[in-house]
């Protein structure tokens, strides 16, 4: 159903006393609660490249593998990184992953930075 459809659906269902800018408010605020209530399948995208990997419909990530070195990366927060006063731009080879938007455009980033191959799994 394109987000026409679900305008009109909305529409015609008695809501058409709202404002254009009020119907597409909601179809956003449920289709975004919608997506978040569950590991969809039509959520997941394939990804991989060098770090750091920008993935403009990153969704959830569990898992994120070095396939440079071949091993897993453990998670950690980007607020966890600051407050343990980490320095961002040390290179090396990578112990952990972190979800950033640097620019707006969700990027798994590592630490230490590196350029190896990540491979990011739902």
């Amino acid at each position: 159903m394109t987000f026409l459809e679900l305008y009109t659906e909305l529409s015609d269902r008695g809501f058409n006393h709202l404002s254009t800018t009020r119907l597409k408010a909601i179809i956003n605020r449920a289709r975004s609660r919608l997506d978040g209530s569950h590991t969809w399948t039509y959520l997941e995208d394939a990804g991989q490249g060098t770090a750091p990997l920008s993935i403009p419909t990153l969704g959830i990530v569990e898992v994120v593998s070095n396939e440079t070195q071949n091993y897993v990366l453990e998670n950690v927060g980007y607020a966890d990184l600051a407050e343990w006063g980490c320095d961002l731009s040390l290179t090396g080879s990578p112990r952990y992953w972190y979800r950033a938007t640097p620019a707006g455009d969700p990027v798994i980033a590592t630490y230490p930075t590196s350029t190896a191959h990540l491979r990011p799994s739902p």
